[in-house]
């Protein structure tokens, strides 16, 4: 649902950009953060599983909004073992989240990967096609009428579009402010 990505089991406590681009989002439980490339891709960077639980406390992010990284930048840490200790996963999950509209394909590279080594290749959709704004084909039509249902249901529930001033979603979850 998020969109095509992979999973790293970290060796390290460093978090390094798998990309370059810009800072777009960064979690105030500081275990996510948002990246777009030049070529516009989003990239969603989630350090662990149900870490968001964990306030912060496991993370030092060395980043800011707006700000430009380069792949293989050290952008902060994680403490491994208090993520352990808490009992939670530390598995970091990199998802493109704009991959209907910006992705072809992704390619892994499995296996253990180096810090600062290629992880992924992802191979952008042709500039000159066109944004289709249909269901994904993928997806049946009952299922996108579904998704789109739940859509509606949330907006509805939480007050309506004009109650939401922002929206940042993470893996697991959407926060409204």
């Amino acid at each position: 649902m998020m969109g095509d990505g992979f999973g790293i089991e970290p060796s390290s406590n460093q978090i390094i950009a798998p990309v370059s681009g810009r800072i777009i989002m960064l979690a105030d439980t500081k275990h996510a953060i948002g990246i777009k490339t030049d070529s516009g891709l989003e990239l969603l960077i989630h350090l662990g599983i149900d870490t968001v639980e964990l306030k912060g406390a496991p993370f030092e992010i060395d980043t800011a909004m707006d700000m430009a990284v380069k792949a293989g930048d050290a952008i902060g840490s994680m403490d491994l073992d208090a993520i352990h200790a808490a009992g939670k996963k530390t598995t970091v999950i990199v998802a493109i989240t704009n991959t209907t509209d910006k992705l072809d394909h992704i390619d892994v590279n499995t296996g253990e990967v180096a810090a600062g080594d290629e992880a992924a290749v992802a191979t952008l959709k042709e500039a000159t096609a066109s944004v289709s704004t249909a269901p994904d084909a993928n997806v049946s039509e009952e299922d996108a009428n579904e998704y789109a249902k739940t859509a509606r249901l949330v907006l509805k529930e939480v007050g309506g579009q004009q109650n939401v001033n922002s929206l940042i979603h993470c893996i697991t979850r959407l926060r409204f402010i």
